[in-house]
């Protein structure tokens, strides 16, 4: 994706996914009467280690993970990653220590 997409556009992509599902969960909330929240599942086949991986993870996921816990922090209640490529354990290992304590808990 970092290949053909800038990664302010990428961020400006996954905000706006966001703020469509803050809208939906409210619905949810004034329809029930309950509290709602998202159950974010990220299937992640094909991904394959290279330089574009590296900057995602260094760069955007990191900046839209402290944007999200400032301004979403109750949106989504957990993640739920599916179909993992194993080098996805070494780079966790590195990106996890920088994650928000809350954000480290729905993963």
């Amino acid at each position: 994706m970092l290949a053909s997409h800038p990664t302010n556009e990428v961020l400006k992509a996954r905000v706006h996914d966001l703020e469509s599902m803050l809208a939906a969960v409210m619905k949810m909330d004034a329809r029930t009467g309950e509290r709602a929240s998202i159950l974010f599942i990220m299937n992640l086949t094909g991904l394959k280690m290279d330089r574009n991986v590296m900057t995602l993870v260094s760069s955007a996921l990191s900046s839209i993970a402290a944007f999200m816990a400032d301004h979403y922090v109750e949106l989504i209640h957990s993640f739920i990653l599916v179909n993992v490529p194993s080098f996805i354990h070494v780079l966790w290992t590195v990106v996890h220590p920088l994650l928000p304590e809350r954000t480290k808990n729905k993963v």
